[in-house]
């Protein structure tokens, strides 16, 4: 089970150029190996995570996503290795209120001991 407290905040003012910027912070208690992919140690770990998202135009949303990564196993050389921090920035394109598409790249760095640096993705979501 992971506990997380998460906070965000929209702020739209004339350093933002009057366009709206979304910040987002938060807390992760947890035991589980890469994001729990690796099942869940014994050993807890509060960690950060956070996100800022810019929305240049009404239809365009740019964001950056970080998060702090903790290690609940011990070190196995060549099996089990330390786990990286997550860096991820997305491109969205809002193409009407039900639907948007996103393209992203994630630097993940060590994931089940081998190195995912640079991950691409595209997501398409349509809500009703």
């Amino acid at each position: 089970m992971d506990l997380t407290l998460t906070t965000s905040k929209t702020i739209v003012g004339s350093w933002t150029f009057t366009r709206p910027v979304i910040f987002t912070g938060g807390l992760r208690n947890s035991a589980g190996g890469q994001l729990g992919l690796l099942g869940f140690g014994d050993d807890r770990a509060t960690t950060f995570e956070g996100s800022v998202a810019i929305l240049p135009k009404d239809w365009l949303l740019v964001a950056y996503e970080y998060r702090q990564k903790s290690n609940p196993y011990d070190e196995i050389p060549g099996l089990v290795e330390d786990e990286d921090d997550w860096h991820a920035v997305d491109v969205s394109w809002i193409v009407d209120s039900h639907t948007t598409l996103v393209a992203g790249w994630g630097a993940f760095g060590n994931v089940a001991n081998e190195m995912e640096n640079g991950a691409w993705w595209l997501q398409g979501k349509r809500e009703f």
